[in-house]
């Protein structure tokens, strides 16, 4: 079982969907992905749980104590 750990919130290279479905292409159904968005952004919180119900995944969210961040955990259906 592997763990990735995707954050949105990054100013890296890749744009973040680029980087998001580099990553849940690799994703096996014993692995976990934890992708982790501000929550102020309502339109990537929307994209991000499209693309992993276009790709067959299963995912929960959770924000944290703050209420700036929410983590979404996702499995492989």
């Amino acid at each position: 079982m592997t763990d990735y750990y995707i954050n949105l919130n990054y100013q890296g290279q890749k744009k973040p969907n680029e980087k998001m479905l580099d990553v849940i292409s690799k994703v096996t159904k014993k692995d976990e992905v934890i992708i982790s968005v501000n929550s102020n952004n309502y339109a990537n919180l929307q994209t991000v749980t499209r693309i992993l119900d276009e790709n067959n995944f299963n995912h929960l969210s959770k924000g944290n104590e703050d209420g700036s961040k929410i983590s979404i955990i996702a499995y492989l259906k």
